[in-house]
């Protein structure tokens, strides 16, 4: 076999290992920017106690008394036993 002569059986290995390769890289390590799945709630505010703290107090800040409520599913909003409060 010539080793410059591409079959289509390495072509199609290789268009496999790098559509793999993409949709790997796009489904993880987005920094946590999105919502905990099935919820309204920031994967931030799940993991850092001061981002959950900018989330809670967004939601209260919100003048919006006619939008739909959020949607909480099973998130659960990050704590800390060593933050000094923060201030209101």
């Amino acid at each position: 076999m010539n080793p410059t002569t591409h079959t289509p059986k390495t072509t199609g290995l290789a268009a496999a290992a790098v559509a793999l390769t993409l949709v790997v890289a796009a489904c993880g390590g987005g920094g946590g920017n999105g919502n905990v799945a099935g919820s309204d709630v920031s994967v931030r505010a799940t993991q850092d106690s001061a981002q959950a703290f900018s989330f809670t107090a967004n939601l209260a800040g919100s003048t919006n008394d006619t939008g739909e409520p959020i949607v909480l599913g099973d998130a659960q909003l990050a704590t800390s036993e060593t933050d000094e409060p923060a201030p209101i």
